[in-house]
């Protein structure tokens, strides 16, 4: 990650005082945190829609399932934007908003059924 997750924290809930969640970088243990942060500031708040700003390659399924969670409880609409990528798990947590937009030449990537380990095929 480019920016120091102190920052990061401190930009996410200046954004999230206008209703704004940035999803940047690695989805991580880090990430999770300041994310669920800003959603539980949001729904303190009393704001009824808010914004994901996405721009990940995505990152652990144990972070976005965390994250997603913590949407779907705080009972906030949420609009999905992609500024540049939304992929793998960036790609799930798009998929749990009410809307969903991006850059035209945004790059998005989504895993597409089910992976076994054996030899039954």
């Amino acid at each position: 990650m480019i920016i120091d997750p102190k920052e990061l924290r401190l930009m996410a809930l200046d954004l999230g005082k206008i209703g704004y969640v940035p999803i940047f970088g690695e989805m991580n243990d880090q990430l999770e945190e300041i994310v669920i942060e800003c959603i539980l500031k949001l729904r303190s708040d009393n704001k009824k829609n808010a914004t994901l700003l996405i721009n990940s390659g995505g990152g652990f399924i144990i972070s976005f399932a965390a994250m997603k969670t913590a949407m779907l409880e705080s009972g906030v609409t949420y609009k999905g934007f992609v500024m540049g990528q939304a992929c793998s798990a960036a790609f799930n947590l798009l998929q749990q908003c009410d809307e969903r937009l991006a850059v035209r030449d945004a790059r998005l990537m989504f895993h597409w059924g089910w992976q076994r380990i054996g030899n039954q095929e």
